[in-house]
């Protein structure tokens, strides 16, 4: 050891004087103190030599040395290299300023406590929690800081008391109303053992978690929210993954006859029906923004008609889709019934047309069969006066007329009848029927001395989406019944004329 301390051999040091062995400098330290040593002065201090680049520590004493004689001429100098315990002590040294700067950054409050529920220590943030000064905490005892809630501090010794009984570590929670609000916290109380594992203190670190407990209970607001939004919805939502639910709302679950929990992870494709599945562009295709039909397969057995309409979202960092479900089953059979409805009213509008058109066609032949009854009588009449023959010829010419347009109105009837129906609908206007109509009853209108004329009026009406020839056959027998029903003793005036009322298109023949 003198010779790691001193840097020399033994030999090299014998007779050596002490400034070349320690240096001018220290060798001049070292000679300052011999005389304070010989004089009776035990001297004792740590030193530091630099030997190859590291740094040694002895501990140095210092006694004087008596000869035989009894003076003291010598001094005897013990060194004890303690470079290992002196690092051990910088590093433990270190270690203590790293923790206390640890201990101090901390944003959570850190206390420690003795089994009085006295204050060992207590970090910055701690201080400032308690609004106090260091020397206000450390030292003193847990009931000046919470004697206002007698309550609040039996909690904490009780929790501080089964630490320093079990060893073990306990989390707790808190809630506290102070300052007019509430404040929520989290602590973790933890143990603190001595070489011998004795529990000889409990430490605490304490949050204000008030903001995130909010923020938490705000989120699972909003969430309650729009689940009981998406839950009153009319229709069904659905958000899935590539086709895996991710979630839904509860009427796309009744929908389908599963619960929530039954549906969510099953592929959505699973409920399409195997034969309407190539083409449900809408799962397949992330921007496919228009409505589409397919069966749903249920739970129950039970086979639904939906219509989707869906688009993509971001969710959670997630590409997801999302799409309505609106159960048209029952519109679907409503539109089935009401098209098979409006085909049987059709039918039926068509025989009541054929019923007019019959006795219409009926009247039509009544008239000119009874017009040559009565030329026939006539003709048979003049057969023997040989005189009347230029009457014979005219009423012949007549009876040949009114046949002539009993076949028409036969071959009318006939044309009617190979017609399937008036279910041909197309825009019509209402004028130049009616005046197709005035054409035709001509030769009716001049026999009985009526006059048909069509009001300007009828120019104005709107167009109207009706059958063509249903239109004809209603203004024919109109316009017949009141041929028919003139006076044919004087001149008549039918005038035919035509009102907008209420959305309706109304005809008057007077």
């Amino acid at each position: 050891v003198a010779e790691q301390y001193l840097g020399l051999k033994q030999g090299q040091l014998t007779g050596r004087h002490i400034c070349e062995v320690f240096g001018p400098e220290q060798g001049r330290q070292r000679l300052a103190m011999i005389p304070q040593i010989l004089a009776g002065q035990v001297t004792h201090f740590e030193d530091k030599l630099t030997i190859d680049g590291k740094a040694l520590y002895f501990d140095i004493h210092c006694w004087p040395l008596h000869t035989d004689s009894g003076q003291k001429r010598r001094v005897l100098l013990f060194a004890a290299d303690i470079t290992k315990s002196k690092k051990t002590q910088e590093a433990l040294h270190r270690s203590e300023e790293l923790f206390r700067t640890i201990f101090n950054s901390s944003n959570d409050c850190i206390v420690i406590w003795d089994r009085n529920y006295q204050f060992i220590d207590a970090n910055t943030s701690a201080v400032a929690f308690m609004r106090r000064e260091r020397s206000q905490v450390v030292g003193h005892c847990l009931d000046e800081m919470l004697g206002w809630n007698p309550e609040y501090l039996a909690q904490w010794k009780g929790r501080i008391d089964r630490v320093f009984e079990t060893g073990q570590p306990e989390r707790v929670e808190d809630r506290l109303f102070y300052e007019e609000q509430e404040h929520y916290s989290e602590s973790m109380l933890f143990p603190l053992r001595n070489h011998q594992d004795a529990v000889f203190a409990v430490g605490a670190v304490y949050r204000d978690v008030t903001d995130n407990r909010k923020a938490v209970m705000a989120l699972a607001e909003s969430e309650h929210r729009f689940r009981s939004l998406a839950d009153a919805a009319f229709e069904g939502i659905v958000i899935h993954d590539h086709g895996k639910i991710v979630d839904c709302n509860q009427r796309y679950a009744e929908m389908a006859s599963y619960s929530r929990e039954e549906l969510i992870g099953r592929n959505v494709m699973e409920l399409i029906h195997p034969e309407d599945r190539n083409n449900i562009h809408g799962v397949k295709q992330p921007d496919y923004p228009h409505l589409y039909t397919a069966r749903m397969m249920c739970g129950d057995g039970s086979i639904r008609t939906v219509e989707y309409q869906g688009r993509s979202i971001q969710w959670e960092g997630r590409q997801l889709r999302v799409a309505s479900a609106r159960d048209i089953t029952q519109r679907q059979k409503m539109e089935q019934e009401l098209a098979q409805t409006r085909q049987r009213l059709q039918e039926l509008h068509r025989q009541m047309y054929l019923g007019s058109m019959l006795a219409f066609l009926a009247h039509e032949l009544n008239q000119p069969l009874t017009v040559m009854e009565l030329t026939l009588s006539e003709s048979l009449r003049y057969c023997n006066d040989t005189d009347t023959g230029q009457a014979m010829r005219d009423i012949i010419e007549n009876n040949l007329r009114q046949i002539h347009r009993a076949t028409e109105i036969i071959q009318k009837f006939r044309r009617f009848f190979k017609m399937a129906s008036f279910d041909t609908e197309q825009i019509i206007s209402i004028e130049p029927v009616v005046q197709r109509v005035k054409m035709s009853l001509l030769d009716s209108a001049r026999q009985a001395r009526i006059e048909i004329v069509l009001d300007p009026s009828l120019k104005d009406l709107p167009d109207l989406i009706f059958s063509d020839l249903a239109m004809e056959q209603i203004c024919m027998v109109l316009m017949q019944n009141a041929v028919d029903a003139a006076d044919p003793n004087r001149s008549n005036r039918l005038v035919i004329s035509g009102r907008l009322a209420d959305h309706r298109v109304e005809l008057l023949f007077a």
